[in-house]
């Protein structure tokens, strides 16, 4: 049954739904990420920073030396922002998807007295 009515509630539900289901998404792909990564022992960050290191170290150096030790904290640094921010990429990255407003608040209306 098309009509512009129709048109219009379809579109306006399709928005709400992706409203809806955003929360959702940015739980449950952080908590699949986290979970794989620390499963496996592989950060991303640090984990491509332990390889690169591994694959480029040349024999004069060592991987003692206080640069490389600091350089390792930093990137597992990194790696724990990554987690801590993640819902927040995830919900950014689905609003980019389904062409919603960016920066809107990402969390519901409150009171505070």
């Amino acid at each position: 049954f098309e009509s512009p009515v129709n048109k219009d509630l379809r579109r306006v539900a399709a928005l709400l739904s992706s409203h809806l289901q955003e929360g959702w998404w940015a739980v449950i792909i952080s908590c699949t990420y986290v979970l794989v990564t620390v499963t496996l022992g592989f950060p991303v960050i640090s984990g491509a920073w332990a390889l690169s290191v591994d694959h480029t170290m040349e024999e004069q150096t060592s991987q003692e030396e206080p640069l490389f030790i600091g350089l390792g904290y930093a990137f597992s640094f990194m790696d724990a922002l990554l987690y801590i921010f993640m819902p927040l990429l995830v919900a950014t990255a689905h609003r980019l998807l389904t062409k919603r407003r960016l920066w809107t608040r990402h969390a519901s209306r409150k009171l505070v007295f």
